[in-house]
């Protein structure tokens, strides 16, 4: 019940005082990683292969909620880069082509949360006090995508503010106070590698036998 509570309360906090801060906010950062222990800011997507990005907070600060959005850019392809998979990709996504990259899925962490994290920005609750102290990840979310098309150049991944609703990133700490004190970070990925059949030189053989 507590737990539910807390949740609650921190979604009220992100819902109904958005630009409320305390001075007393530690500095915070929402990064996109390739692991869940925040330690690896890179990536390389490999067409139609599932590729796991973790978005992760850092503060010496409880925490006991979060809203943050994603944002996919590349200076070699102009269009949307992430969108629903398949047919179900309509406008404003895409237009004549599915998106470089399909998402599959996002696993948020807490009981109570709405938005997506590239269309409108993900509001949560955690559901419980996570302590962020002494360099200890906070996970708020697991984005599952899946690169179809070949990208050449590098693509960044940057945590943003949710359009419209704060005055900047923020989280909800423990004690029913809105911090806007959140650097948002960058994530790079690389060029998408194509994969190719790998075959041993035997197996080659093999075949003309």
């Amino acid at each position: 019940m507590l737990r539910s509570l807390s949740a609650l309360a921190s979604l009220t906090i992100l819902l109904g005082m958005a630009g409320v801060a305390d001075a007393q906010c530690p500095p915070a950062t929402i990064g996109v990683y390739a692991d869940p222990s925040g330690t690896t800011q890179s990536a390389t997507p490999i067409q139609h292969q599932e590729l796991y990005l973790f978005v992760v907070f850092f503060a010496e600060a409880p925490i006991a909620g979060a809203a943050w959005q994603l944002e996919m850019t590349s200076q070699q392809y102009s269009g949307q880069l992430v969108g629903p998979p398949g047919p179900n990709c309509q406008p404003p996504w895409c237009e004549d082509q599915d998106p470089p990259f399909w998402h599959i899925a996002t696993q948020v962490q807490g009981p109570l949360w709405f938005g997506g994290p590239f269309t409108g920005g993900i509001r949560q609750g955690l559901g419980d006090c996570f302590s962020g102290f002494f360099g200890n990840p906070v996970l708020l979310a697991t984005v599952v995508l899946e690169p179809w098309a070949e990208i050449l150049g590098s693509i960044e991944v940057d945590v943003t503010v949710v359009p419209e609703e704060y005055d900047g990133l923020v989280y909800a700490d423990c004690e029913a106070i809105l911090c806007d004190s959140v650097v948002g970070l960058t994530t790079h990925l690389g060029a998408t590698v194509v994969k190719s059949e790998e075959h041993s030189w035997g197996a080659m053989k093999a075949l003309y036998r």
